[in-house]
């Protein structure tokens, strides 16, 4: 089927044209892969628009046509009435109609604004079990809506299992399943919705969905084991409880009966005052990590060095994954970038690639953007120069994505590592006031029951 376009190329030139696409999905992605930036995009006239002798028809098509705001006019030879059969001759002076009339407002509406759900309840254990069994369907030529009818069927999770459904029923009337992640922040991260809206914008929705599960597997490994080091500085809090009333209650006076409910009184409160202190972690997590809350912690990560450096490894390796993907596919260098920067999870470096995206649209080079970020080496920038260069884009994209992957092993294992030493830190520091403390409180009660019990 014939699709007409209209739009601008990568100088701003409006260009207008026609592509044979099977869907309206593949017919936007071969406009863009065109180096075109489609604002109206419609099944083509020509196509459309062949006289067919019923008056249902010819008044149906004029009746949509003119209820979407088009000025047709009707040459006199052609005498429409109310009854009879329409010939031939009659009909042909309405087609073909020239692209430049097609109305651009009522072909393409503005999408509305998503409305945000409030939904939760779903772990990312969860979610990467969801994409884990999601991708190989995909892959294996399964249409993707009847891939998530089969994965929704099998979830456990019923939120997850709703959400499913719902993005099956997009994927079935031709919408992106991405636009239904989007409404639902706290289930899918806004870089995951990113990079899925990426995978169908250049049509390698299967290769993303096994990228999203594998990150959401290394999220799980990094913090694999962190209920040892919270035990330990759980272990360390009690510790300090425990000793902190001790010596003071059973030196307090000669009767060791009295001296025993004394402590035990002041335990009452100190310990469930630590219990308090341990489970109001649980509430604060989850407030913190409330999308609203998504920009204050990205900015407080990038503070702490060895996260930091994580952070923003993993968000560079992102990007420049998903930009030579795009570029591989054909996406041109406009919505290449578009797409490709909101698939970095830290909000403040994708406002950094947001920066340099007004230099790509006025026709900058790819290293020229890449600089203007700030957020690469030399080395990378050098790279994508030479790429530039040569004409071998996708090789430099590729040659800077394995680069930025190593790091992000990298600061992977440190983190781990940081992770660990700074519980071990804080047991440490803990445990040594609480010994601090019992020493203390030791001998000062044993001096004060000696003044107190024994004095003349």
């Amino acid at each position: 089927m014939q699709y007409s376009y209209e739009g601008t190329d990568q100088t701003g030139v409006k260009v207008s044209g026609v592509v044979d696409a099977t869907t309206f999905i593949d017919a936007q992605r071969l406009v863009i892969s065109r180096g075109v930036t489609p604002h109206s995009l419609a099944p083509s006239v020509t196509a459309v628009a062949t006289p067919v002798p019923s008056e249902k028809t010819v008044y149906g098509s004029l009746a949509s046509m003119q209820s979407a705001g088009s000025q047709i006019s009707v040459p006199s030879g052609a005498q429409i009435q109310r009854s009879g059969v329409f010939n031939r001759a009659e009909l042909a002076p309405l087609a073909p109609i020239p692209v430049y009339a097609l109305p651009v407002t009522p072909v393409v509406r503005a999408a509305p604004k998503p409305v945000v759900s409030d939904l939760h309840g779903v772990n990312i254990a969860e979610l990467a079990l969801f994409f884990q069994l999601l991708a190989p369907l995909v892959k294996s030529g399964m249409t993707i809506h009847e891939s998530l009818d089969n994965v929704a069927g099998r979830t456990k999770n019923a939120n997850l299992s709703k959400v499913a459904h719902e993005m099956a029923n997009a994927a079935r009337s031709g919408n992106r399943i991405s636009g239904v992640m989007e409404r639902y922040p706290r289930i899918f991260p806004d870089n995951i919705v990113g990079t899925v809206r990426a995978g169908e914008l250049g049509g390698f929705l299967e290769v993303v969905l096994a990228e999203v599960a594998l990150n959401f597997e290394q999220n799980i490994a990094l913090y694999k084991g962190s209920w040892m080091w919270k035990a330990m500085v759980i272990q360390a809090l009690i510790t300090l409880a425990v000793a902190i009333p001790l010596f003071t209650s059973l030196f307090n006076s000669m009767d060791f009966a009295a001296n025993i409910r004394l402590y035990i009184t002041r335990e009452m409160v100190l310990l469930p005052i630590v219990a308090l202190i341990c489970l109001a972690t649980i509430p604060a997590t989850k407030f913190l990590m409330l999308p609203a809350n998504k920009r204050w912690r990205d900015t407080m990560s990038l503070r702490i060095p060895v996260v930091a450096n994580l952070q923003r490894q993993a968000a560079i390796s992102a990007f420049v994954r998903m930009l030579r993907r795009l570029y591989q596919a054909g996406v041109g260098p406009i919505n290449a970038w578009d797409a490709a920067m909101y698939t970095a999870d830290n909000v403040v470096i994708r406002e950094q690639l947001q920066q340099a995206y007004p230099l790509v649209q006025r026709g900058a080079s790819l290293p020229d953007a890449f600089k203007a970020t700030g957020l690469f080496s030399d080395n990378i920038e050098q790279i994508l120069i030479t790429g530039d260069l040569s004409g071998s884009m996708v090789d430099a994209l590729d040659q800077a994505a394995t680069v930025y992957q190593d790091r992000v092993q990298e600061a992977h294992v440190r983190s781990r590592q940081f992770m660990f030493r700074a519980a071990r830190l804080t047991m440490i520091v803990l445990t040594g006031i609480a010994l601090v403390w019992f020493m203390h409180s030791y001998f000062a009660g044993i001096f004060r029951f000696v003044d107190t019990n024994f004095s003349e």
